[in-house]
């Protein structure tokens, strides 16, 4: 188990707004996924019900809603099978412009809803990924980002800008 002093140490990789945190009454959960002091949280898609409870205790003032809320810091959104992902991503993206956005889908999918296929679909549309993580033993999470659209993404490989 990390000691108090290995999250400080940490603070500097996780956010600025860790660093003086006292991390020992934050979840390891709320941690891993950066959720910040303050910051409004919507749980979006096929999330199971009371996912909301793994990830407490959350940083002072972090709220979590499965509202949509404008002043939203973060979305998690969950989804369970590659028809989620198609029916809905055109309507995501724009959540992802300029606030952090995680994708968490079950670890056990028997479709294309693996990381490397994810990143290509994604890729595609002009967005890429930060971190992939086990959110927990059922469910993995990748964090994504929207790309400006000069970015030229490698639609073959789904990693990084294009090489010439």
């Amino acid at each position: 188990m990390a000691t108090r002093q290995d999250l400080e140490a940490a603070g500097a990789f996780i956010g600025a707004e860790f660093a003086n945190a006292d991390m020992a009454d934050i979840s390891p959960l709320a941690q891993k996924l950066r959720i910040k002091p303050g910051m409004t949280v919507v749980v979006a898609g096929a999330a199971p019900e009371g996912v909301e409870n793994a990830f407490n205790p959350l940083p002072e003032g972090a709220t979590m809603t499965r509202e949509d809320a404008p002043d939203r810091g973060m979305t998690l959104w969950f989804v369970q099978t590659q028809a989620d992902l198609d029916a809905k991503a055109d309507a995501m993206i724009p959540f992802m412009e300029g606030k952090m956005f995680w994708l968490i889908w079950p670890k056990n999918a028997k479709d294309d809803l693996k990381r490397d296929g994810l990143r290509v679909w994604f890729a595609k549309k002009g967005v890429s990924d930060l971190l992939v993580a086990a959110l927990d033993a059922n469910w993995a999470c990748m964090w994504l980002k929207k790309r400006p659209a000069n970015w030229k993404p490698d639609t073959e490989s789904g990693f990084g800008p294009k090489k010439k």
